[in-house]
């Protein structure tokens, strides 16, 4: 009888087994979160989730001008960039050099914000952004796994 639990655990090890299908022992439960689960998340945590994710989204949009600060990218960096691109995949160049939005949308700034300082920084900004939007998938995991930490933090009795 001692060696019963032995003999199952080794039954399991060796069995054979294709290479499509792992053995029980190895086998990883996946565990996705349906649209379900999370309204259930949401009924059962309310506003802890729109704050934990807001925190996570400010602190990847920090990180992420931080860096586009720190590679010091400009905004003829990017236009170079999105040359390149338009004429590897065939797009014929304009002819005027900036698009007619850039004018459109620089004409209707005031005067002190359209210095080429102030141009670079909004161009940082928009960088900033569109990288932070890459790591919504990320932010969401991030979010379902430590809403429950964080309720139970913010729940615990205080100490006076």
């Amino acid at each position: 009888m001692l060696f019963r639990p032995l003999f199952r655990l080794q039954h399991r090890i060796l069995r054979p087994y294709s290479i499509f299908q792992r053995p029980l022992l190895y086998r990883q439960p996946v565990r996705q979160i349906t649209g379900k689960q999370f309204t259930e998340m949401f009924r059962k945590y309310g506003l802890i989730v729109i704050g934990t994710y807001a925190t996570l989204s400010f602190t990847f949009f920090c990180g992420c001008f931080t860096s586009v600060l720190y590679f010091d990218i400009s905004a003829n960096d990017i236009a170079r960039v999105f040359d390149n691109i338009t004429t590897f995949l065939g797009f014929e160049k304009s002819e005027h050099g900036e698009s007619t939005w850039f004018k459109y949308v620089i004409g209707h700034l005031p005067e002190w914000a359209r210095t080429p300082r102030m141009i670079d920084i909004y161009t940082n900004v928009l960088l900033a952004m569109a990288m932070n939007e890459l790591f919504v998938p990320l932010r969401i995991g991030l979010t379902a796994g430590i809403v429950p930490y964080v309720a139970r933090y913010l729940r615990r009795p205080k100490l006076k």
